[in-house]
C-alpha cells in the first residue's frame, strides 16, 4: 500500500522513469569499464578464451573502433530516434550491448573479439542522447536539472560496479553480468510510455496527451493542457534552424570552442583511464591489489559528479574549467613523475610513494567529474542559440568519439612503447596546460550573462573579421 501510494506521486514517477532511462548510461559505463578488468585475464599467460594472450596491439583496436563505429551510426541514431522513437532506441541500444557480449563470450578468435567489441560501439551514441533526451522531455522545468544530474552518476556507477567484481569473477560470469544489465534496461523501460514530444513531431496529440499524463498530477486537465502548450511551443513551435544561422560569426566561435574542449577532454585521459584503470595499477611496483585501487577510484569517479552541482552554483563556468584543468595537470605531472621514478630506480614494496598513483588516479576523477568534464556541456547549453543547439551537438559528438578514437588506438600502444608510461601522464599533463590557457583565451564566462550579452562577448574574441 505505502509502495502504491508512493508511486502515485507524479514527481516521483519522473524521478523514477530517470533512473531507468540512465540505466542506458549504466550499460555505457559498463562497457567502457569491462576492457579495465578484463585486459588482465586476456593478456595473461592462461587466457580464458584464446590460445594465446592477447597483444597491446589488438587491445588497442578493441579500445579505439567501437568509437569509429559510434562515428559511422551517430547520424542514423538520430534518425531512428526521431521516426522509431525513444524506446525503439533504447531496445535497440541494449540489444547492441547484448550481443556485444555474447560474442565476446562465443568467440576463440580475436577478430572476432574486437567485431564483438564495435558492436558495442555501436550503442555509444544513443547511450549519451537518448535517455537524457526524454528525460528532457517528460520532466517538469523545475526538476529537470536535478533530473539529469542522474546520468553522469548512473553511467559512472556502471564503471564503478564492473571494477568491483572484476577482480572476483570469471570471464565468463563478467560477460554474463554485463549482459544481464542490457536486458535489465531493456525490460525497464517497457514500463514507461513513449516521449509525449515524440508523438507531437508524428502529429499524434492524443497520444502525447496520454503520455504526458501519465507524468502529471491527475485530474488536473487545466495544468495538462499548459505543460502540452509548453512542450509544443519548445520542441515543435521552435524557430526552425537555418543554414545562415551556423555560420554567423558567434556560432562559429561557438562550434571552435566546443571542438577544442572535447579535444581537450579526451587528452585528458579519461577514456584510457577508464578502460585501463587496472592495467595501469598493475605497472606500479606498490602491493595493493589492482582491482581494489580500480574501485577506490572508481567510488570517487561515481559521487565526483554530485560535488559538480554544489560548485556550479557559487562558481563562474570559466573559472571551474580552469582550475579544475589546472589540478589535472599537477595530478598528472605528478603521476608521469612517480612512474619516472620507478622506471629507473627500484622501490621498496611498502614505500609510501606507491600510494601515488591510486591517490592521483582518484585525484584526477574527483577534478574531472566535478568540474572539467561536466562543464563544458553546460557552456554549450548558454553559448549555442537554441536554433543552431541541436544541430550542432550530433557533430560534437562525432569529433569527440573521433578524438577517443586517437586517445585509444595511439597511446597505448605508440606513445607507451615510445616514452613509457611516464610519458604517458606527462603528454596528458601538457594537454591539460594547454587547456587551461584555451580556456582562459578564447572561453567567455557565461555565468549570470544574458545570451546577447555571450553573443557579443563571442562575436569579440572570433580573430577573423
Amino acid at each position: 500500500m505505502l509502495f502504491g501510494n508512493w508511486l502515485n506521486d507524479h514527481k516521483v514517477r519522473q524521478y523514477v522513469a530517470a533512473w531507468t532511462w540512465n540505466l542506458g548510461g549504466m550499460n555505457l559505463g559498463i562497457y567502457l569499464g569491462w576492457s579495465s578488468v578484463a585486459a588482465p585475464m586476456l593478456q595473461s599467460k592462461i587466457s580464458p578464451v584464446y590460445e594465446v594472450p592477447l597483444t597491446d596491439e589488438e587491445l588497442s583496436y578493441s579500445a579505439s573502433l567501437p568509437f569509429i563505429m559510434a562515428i559511422c551510426f551517430a547520424m542514423p541514431w538520430g534518425y531512428i530516434a526521431n521516426s522509431l522513437g525513444r524506446k525503439i532506441t533504447g531496445y535497440l541500444s541494449a540489444l547492441c550491448y547484448i550481443l556485444c557480449f555474447a560474442t565476446v563470450q562465443k568467440t576463440n578468435s580475436p577478430t572476432i573479439f574486437i567485431l564483438g567489441r564495435m558492436i558495442g560501439g555501436i550503442a555509444y551514441c544513443p547511450a549519451l542522447f537518448n535517455g537524457p533526451m526524454y528525460i528532457a522531455e517528460i520532466a517538469e522545468p523545475e526538476n529537470l536539472g536535478r533530473m539529469s544530474a542522474t546520468y553522469l552518476i548512473s553511467e559512472n556507477f556502471g564503471t564503478l560496479m564492473i571494477y568491483v567484481i572484476g577482480g572476483y569473477v570469471s570471464f565468463y560470469f563478467l560477460n554474463v553480468f554485463c549482459m544481464v544489465f542490457g536486458f535489465v534496461f531493456l525490460l525497464l523501460i517497457t514500463i514507461f510510455p513513449e516521449s509525449p514530444v515524440y508523438f507531437l513531431k508524428n502529429d499524434r496529440p492524443t497520444e502525447a496527451r496520454l503520455a504526458l499524463q501519465y507524468f502529471r498530477p491527475r485530474n488536473n486537465e487545466t495544468y495538462l493542457d499548459s505543460e502540452m502548450k509548453r512542450l509544443n511551443d519548445t520542441f515543435i513551435l521552435a524557430k526552425e534552424m537555418k543554414l545562415k544561422f551556423l555560420f554567423t560569426k558567434h556560432t562559429l566561435m561557438a562550434m571552435f570552442i566546443a571542438f577544442c574542449m572535447q579535444l581537450g577532454i579526451q587528452m585528458t585521459g579519461i577514456n584510457y583511464i577508464t578502460m585501463y584503470t587496472v592495467p595501469i595499477f598493475q605497472r606500479t611496483a606498490s602491493l595493493i591489489d589492482p582491482y581494489m585501487s580500480a574501485s577506490i577510484a572508481g567510488t570517487i569517479h561515481t559521487i565526483a559528479p554530485c560535488l559538480y552541482f554544489i560548485i556550479v552554483k557559487y562558481f563562474g563556468r570559466k573559472t571551474i574549467a580552469v582550475w579544475s584543468y589546472t589540478l589535472q595537470a599537477l595530478v598528472w605531472a605528478t603521476l608521469g613523475s612517480y612512474y619516472f621514478y620507478i622506471e629507473h630506480h627500484s622501490v621498496d614494496d611498502s614505500s609510501s610513494l606507491n600510494y601515488f598513483p591510486v591517490i592521483c588516479i582518484s585525484l584526477f576523477f574527483l577534478t574531472y567529474s566535478s568540474g572539467g568534464g561536466a562543464i563544458p556541456f553546460t557552456i554549450y547549453s548558454e553559448i549555442f542559440s537554441s536554433e543552431v543547439r541541436n544541430t550542432v551537438l550530433p557533430f560534437i559528438y562525432v569529433w569527440n568519439a573521433l578524438a577517443a578514437f586517437g586517445v585509444l588506438k595511439f597511446i597505448p600502444t605508440v606513445v607507451y612503447q615510445t616514452i613509457h608510461m611516464s610519458g604517458v601522464f606527462w603528454v596528458f599533463s601538457v594537454s591539460c596546460f594547454l587547456t587551461v590557457v584555451f580556456t582562459l583565451v578564447f572561453i567567455p564566462e557565461t555565468k549570470g550573462k544574458s545570451f546577447l550579452t555571450i553573443i557579443d562577448d563571442l562575436t569579440k574574441k572570433a580573430w577573423w573579421k
